[in-house]
């Protein structure tokens, strides 16, 4: 249970991302913005969820877009038939790769927050003439827990596709040892469904935020009770993999410059994005046997 509080603190303390991605040509981020908003408006909540969104919008949203469209670049290159995101939140991305009906997309997060995002989509789908998302699936459960993994991965089938795994934001907040731990629950479904691992979370610094700017927001999650445990470098963090048994493919944020749409809303020189966040990578992870 005392794990189950901890993560639960993280999750809420994510939902200002919901605000950054209105700031995007993201699909949805609009519409989840509104309903989240409803269900806040007048509580303490807003007021924080407001203030932490302002304090930060810069480093936010641009930082968020970048690794938001590589993500979906990446899982394009790979085929992405069956996707399983892991600490999904309040993303859109579950709705917008199911208007493809050959998608089977599995949103996976602890109890409370898969319940909050189930009922913003059901809502979201009751109020518009979007198509009904029969491929859609929310599952609750832990991350380092076999029995909740293996309800996640019970909706693919062998022979379907590959299946994708994607996560942004979660490995930060595991000690190394459950990142470990992790990564070895990763690797029974992506060695029987031959597929891949996509993550943004290497945690580099942001140069154009600056480190009093990432000071400050460590600063921020410890006093909301989360703590995070980053990977020294990007050395470590691929070799970290490796002795695990995946191979690690490294792709730059930068390779989806042209399609940014907050960078001209926020006023940042090219050059400092190229050179700045868009040289933070992703890893790309395949298990060695596949």
């Amino acid at each position: 249970m005392a794990r189950s509080n901890e993560m639960d603190k993280l999750s809420f303390a994510g939902d200002w991302l919901v605000v950054a991605r209105t700031l995007t040509d993201i699909p949805y981020s609009q519409e989840i913005y509104e309903i989240l908003l409803e269900r806040i408006k007048g509580i303490q909540m807003e007021i924080d969820f407001q203030k932490e969104f302002q304090s930060n919008k810069a480093f936010i949203t641009r930082r968020f877009e970048y690794r938001y469209k590589l993500s979906n670049k990446l899982m394009k290159e790979n085929g992405a038939i069956k996707v399983l995101e892991l600490a999904s939140g309040l993303a859109p991305r579950g709705l917008q790769w199911t208007e493809n009906p050959n998608v089977t997309y599995v949103e996976f997060d602890l109890p409370r927050k898969i319940e909050e995002k189930r009922q913003i989509v059901e809502k979201l789908l009751s109020h518009s003439k979007m198509k009904p998302r029969p491929n859609l699936y929310f599952e609750a459960g832990d991350v380092l827990n076999r029995e909740d993994m293996i309800t996640a991965v019970s909706h693919f089938h062998i022979g379907d596709g590959p299946i994708i795994i994607i996560n942004e934001g979660l490995l930060r907040y595991l000690t190394h040892d459950q990142k470990k731990i992790k990564g070895w629950k990763h690797q029974v479904p992506l060695e029987r469904l031959a597929g891949c691992w996509i993550t943004p979370d290497i945690n580099q610094s942001d140069p154009i935020s600056g480190l009093e700017r990432m000071k400050a927001r460590e600063d921020y999650l410890q006093s909301k009770g989360v703590h995070t445990q980053s990977f020294e470098s990007v050395a470590v963090a691929k070799s970290f993999f490796e002795e695990l048994g995946f191979f690690v493919e490294q792709r730059f944020f930068k390779e989806v410059f042209p399609e940014m749409v907050s960078t001209s809303r926020l006023n940042a020189s090219q050059d400092e994005l190229e050179n700045g966040i868009g040289s933070q990578i992703s890893f790309v992870m395949r298990c060695n046997s596949t």
